[in-house]
């Protein structure tokens, strides 16, 4: 009596009818990029069809469609990483990357700390003795705090 309606997940139905016709699409937009052309994400966009880059990431979302592509956003990335190295300026890359996810990252060896305050400020690390005794008795002496 009723008919059975398949269920409306939400959203405009997938640009690509399956995962393989997409990279094909993918493939074809790094064959027609010209020499000295960047690849981005950008683009890729674009060439594929999508009207923001919002819409290409939850496109990644999509489950056919994940592995397809987080590997076009792989390849984008690498040429970011190759061109750290052979860029005459790496801050475009480096911005590039950061919006990969990539960061900026100090680190610090808190082992050696000790050594290294004790050979830049010698006098930091003694007892009171000891810079009493360093001072010689003509100096004030030193007392603890109350």
């Amino acid at each position: 009596m009723y008919a059975i309606m398949e269920k409306n997940l939400g959203g405009k139905p997938p640009f690509y009818a399956t995962p393989e016709e997409l990279e094909l699409s993918i493939e074809t937009y790094f064959a027609t990029l010209k020499k000295g052309q960047p690849a981005t994400i950008t683009g890729l966009a674009l060439y594929l069809g999508f009207e923001s880059r919002q819409s290409f990431y939850d496109y990644e979302k999509r489950e056919p469609y994940t592995y397809t592509i987080r590997r076009a956003r792989l390849a984008i990335e690498s040429l970011y990483e190759a061109a750290l190295t052979t860029a005459k300026s790496a801050q475009g890359a480096i911005f590039a990357l950061k919006n990969f996810g990539w960061r900026d990252e100090l680190s610090y060896n808190l082992i050696d700390m000790r050594a290294a305050t004790a050979a830049l400020f010698p006098d930091e690390l003694l007892t009171p003795e000891q810079i009493e005794q360093k001072n010689g008795p003509d100096k004030p002496k030193l007392t603890p705090p109350d």
